[in-house]
């Protein structure tokens, strides 16, 4: 989340929600073909500016207006993509996703802890298998060496007869 802000400056949730979580972003077909048309003019024609002539202003669903000096054709592509809603389990008021999207800053993921430290899990299966008994490692392999020879066995001519 803290990548995705980084890369998207701007964004609200409705937007990640739609990258992360396609099935919570339920698109709206019944919107008026008219008013996506105004729309798509208006932004064809740089008229999509705000009341006072500077940015556009966020639309009523939470999602960023397509931005200026877009494409006819891109622009229709971004207004079917942001036609929609959140689905009612992230519309809840409290919702965690809602409170960490608040609570998350902009950060790159290079700039971030990584989430596991290799080294030490390198260490971790070095020592699993210092300590790694003969019947257990046979245990771990046995499995894998049966499907092999089915595999095998199931590949001679015989065996297609």
């Amino acid at each position: 989340m803290q990548a995705f802000k980084a890369a998207n400056p701007g964004v609200v949730l409705a937007d990640f929600v739609r990258w992360h979580s396609p099935r919570d972003w339920l698109v709206d077909d019944t919107a008026d073909a008219a008013a996506s048309t105004a729309l798509l003019e208006a932004v064809a024609g740089n008229e999509g500016g705000g009341e006072d002539g500077g940015a556009p202003a966020a639309a009523s669903d939470g999602v960023r207006p397509v931005p200026p000096g877009t494409s006819a054709e891109a622009a229709a592509a971004l207004l079917h993509a942001r036609r929609g809603s959140l689905s009612p389990r992230m519309s809840l008021p409290g919702n965690l996703w809602q409170q960490l999207w608040l609570a998350t800053l902009p950060l790159p993921a290079a700039r971030q802890r990584p989430l596991l430290h290799a080294p030490r899990e390198a260490e971790i299966v070095l020592h699993w298998l210092e300590t790694l008994t003969p019947t257990a490692a046979l245990h771990q392999v046995l499995p894998a060496l049966l499907v092999a020879a089915a595999r095998e066995l199931a590949g001679l001519p015989c065996a297609r007869a």
